[in-house]
């Protein structure tokens, strides 16, 4: 019976437990006179490389003393707006562009080429990157695959509970 219900749950996280898929990623960058954070949202399946595809971007640019919108992404500098969220690089050689609220700024442009990220904006040409992080924004309610796997643990806690034998001696 032990084995039956051990193989039973076994089975049942195997096809329950899936990675978590992709969604939004909170971003932030700096660079000398220029830094910016805000949210990658992508779609939920990478393509054939692993990147996935980059459907919206929100938050800020601050560039000297100016804040500036964001809004995207764009296809500015050709950019690819792959996101490689769990592995590294984050970026391709073509990068992730988005626009900004100012028409002036228009344009920017994140990328990776040669071990090195870099920013290329409309004001400030090409720079290196001082920093750039990408993190998983967390979900406020648990996956179902973490709802399934506590469920069938109670169940299994309260199935042992019910099937041991109490032996009670007598001085």
């Amino acid at each position: 019976m032990k084995k039956l219900l051990f193989g039973t749950a076994a089975a049942v996280l195997a096809f329950v437990s899936v990675p978590a898929s992709a969604g939004d990623f909170i971003f932030n960058f700096t660079a000398t006179g220029i830094s910016g954070s805000g949210t990658f949202t992508t779609q939920n399946t990478p393509n054939s490389s692993g990147g996935y595809l980059i459907t919206n971007t929100t938050g800020t640019v601050t560039v000297g003393a100016n804040t500036f919108s964001i809004t995207g992404p764009t296809n500015y500098a050709a950019a690819s707006n792959l996101l490689y969220a769990f592995q590294t690089p984050l970026l391709d050689f073509d990068g992730t562009s988005f626009a900004l609220s100012n028409p002036a700024a228009t344009d920017v442009n994140l990328y990776y080429l040669g071990g090195y990220r870099y920013i290329r904006t409309g004001m400030s040409g090409n720079q290196a990157l001082t920093s750039f992080t990408v993190t998983p924004a967390t979900a406020a309610v648990p996956e179902p695959a973490t709802w399934a796997m506590m469920i069938m643990g109670f169940g299994l806690v309260g199935g042992a509970m019910r099937r041991r034998s109490v032996r009670v001696a007598f001085a």
